[in-house]
């Protein structure tokens, strides 16, 4: 009969975006010297964005078709949290931070877990600008749709990070 051919591609972007605020609740120590610990509550929200694109083609000797499909899915989680911060030298910070959220307003529920190492890169005219090297996990559960159109994604998420954070 002859030969088939079939290649398929797929395509898969994910975007996490987190804005959040925090507020300290208690502290220990003198700000900015050794020994000092802050335990601060978290708020804020976690938006997910997710496109896939896949396309498939098929060739033979009695001809050939292209089947290409995409979606996006996309949704926000309010979260809450809080965070231990402990100063190490002036400028160096260990911070252990958690959250859970979704709740059912876009996941059925998300926490996330992180472990960082933070030293000060820059601090003046009331903002500071610092750098962290971490580790994380972060796992949500989410659907949508039912029967042919369920969507579900529940996946953990972890690994090292590295990232800035500013404080004003």
């Amino acid at each position: 009969l002859g030969e088939i051919g079939v290649g398929v591609e797929v395509d898969y972007m994910q975007l996490t975006v987190e804005v959040g605020a925090g507020y300290q609740l208690w502290s220990q120590g003198s700000s900015g010297s050794a020994g000092y610990m802050a335990l601060d509550v978290l708020a804020g929200a976690r938006y997910w964005r997710q496109e896939t694109d896949v396309s498939v083609q098929v060739a033979g000797p009695l001809g050939g078709f292209d089947v290409s499909r995409s979606g996006t899915v996309d949704w926000t989680d309010p979260f809450v949290g809080a965070r231990l911060r402990k100063t190490l030298a002036p400028g160096q910070e260990l911070t252990l931070r958690g959250d859970v959220g979704g709740f059912g307003a876009g996941s059925d529920f998300s926490w996330q877990a992180i472990a960082t190492y933070d030293w000060r890169l820059r601090a003046n005219d009331g903002y500071s600008l610092d750098a962290y090297i971490g580790y994380r996990a972060l796992s949500v559960d989410y659907s949508q749709g039912n029967g042919l159109s369920t969507y579900e994604y529940d996946v953990l998420q972890h690994g090292p990070i590295v990232g800035l954070t500013t404080r004003f």
